[in-house]
């Protein structure tokens, strides 16, 4: 198969025998991914990663859904600054290691075995995005990425999150599905401004996000055990608010607390009463109510109970895709 033209989406894709040296010779300057679709030999493999080594700047996506695989053919792509690996069946992450200080954004998607080592990080000492899904076995290195700036984890079975704490650099965070019951450690990270926290059953305290004083965006959603939120108005710089599928959650006054929440976004939450939103109406910088999961007819109600329009909801920024890093 022929490489296809680059999208902002996909990037450059190489998929297959014989579609090397085409996409080595569309690659240039601006090019932001190379996408490996399945194996490739290795002498394609070392073609394509001297192509790469003159630009840095292009980032690499490895995709294969076989049963068996491995990435000993990093070796060959020392210098590159960008990595996502999608490879349901491969071995080990430990050939990571290869690419050293050189890496700054790194994506480790879920594979068929439940928990691969992620040891590897401890030789990447540069990176500033970071996103792991289904990885827990050596979490504990993370702590030593001094210079992370953003953090995706998802699905990890960890019973301590003090190595988040040690992330002085944080600026985004985004933590779900995983089975943690505290993550105050996380309230020590004094520059995070971007939270976000879903799909845990075993929080239940978040009194922690109040000692985040540069928070500009919060999204909580599938927290099923939190009754309360702890009071927003500490949080003088918080923007973008969303809270979704809190079923638990007994009231809104907490949010109203919030003296700087310009757009909040509320979905499917025990609220049915256009009365539980009355309290908004206090909000002094509210501009925008988005208010999802009842009918036409009671979101309006609600609406002139708070005292706000809908003028949609901004969305929160990331750095890189929110998706894999890249």
């Amino acid at each position: 198969m022929a490489g296809g033209d680059e999208s902002p989406f996909e990037g450059l894709v190489v998929a297959g025998h014989g579609s090397v040296s085409s996409a080595c010779k569309k690659l240039s300057p601006s090019s932001r991914t190379v996408v490996v679709n399945g194996k490739l030999s290795g002498r394609e493999y070392r073609k394509l990663a001297s192509t790469m080594k003159e630009l840095p700047g292009v980032g690499l996506r490895l995709i294969d859904y076989e049963e068996h695989s491995n990435l000993s053919f990093l070796k060959h792509f020392t210098g590159i600054q960008t990595l996502g690996v999608i490879m349901l069946g491969v071995e080990s992450f430990d050939p990571i290691a290869q690419l050293g200080g050189s890496l700054r954004v790194l994506s480790l998607a879920r594979t068929y075995r439940r928990s691969h080592s992620i040891r590897c990080l401890e030789s990447l000492p540069n990176l500033r995005a970071l996103s792991i899904e289904g990885h827990s076995k050596s979490f504990e290195v993370v702590e030593g990425l001094t210079k992370l700036e953003s953090l995706r984890v998802r699905s990890l079975r960890l019973e301590d999150a003090t190595p988040l704490s040690r992330l002085a650099d944080l600026r985004q965070l985004s933590v779900g599905f995983g089975s943690l019951h505290d993550l105050s450690p996380v309230g020590t990270l004094k520059d995070v401004e971007t939270l976000e926290i879903g799909g845990n059953r075993n929080l239940t305290d978040l009194d922690w996000i109040q000692h985040l004083g540069k928070l500009k965006h919060l999204s909580l959603y599938w927290l099923s055990a939190v009754e309360r939120l702890p009071s927003l108005r500490p949080l003088a710089s918080l923007d973008r608010v969303a809270i979704v599928r809190m079923k638990r959650l007994e009231s809104l006054e907490s949010i109203a607390d919030s003296q700087s929440i310009r757009m909040l976004l509320l979905e499917s939450l025990p609220f049915r009463s256009p009365e539980a939103y009355r309290c908004l109406a206090a909000m002094p910088a509210l501009q925008s109510l988005i208010v999802v999961g009842l009918g036409i007819k009671a979101r309006a109600e609600i609406l002139r109970a708070a005292g706000c329009s809908n003028h949609g909801f901004e969305p929160i920024p990331w750095l890189g895709d929110r998706s894999d890093g890249l």
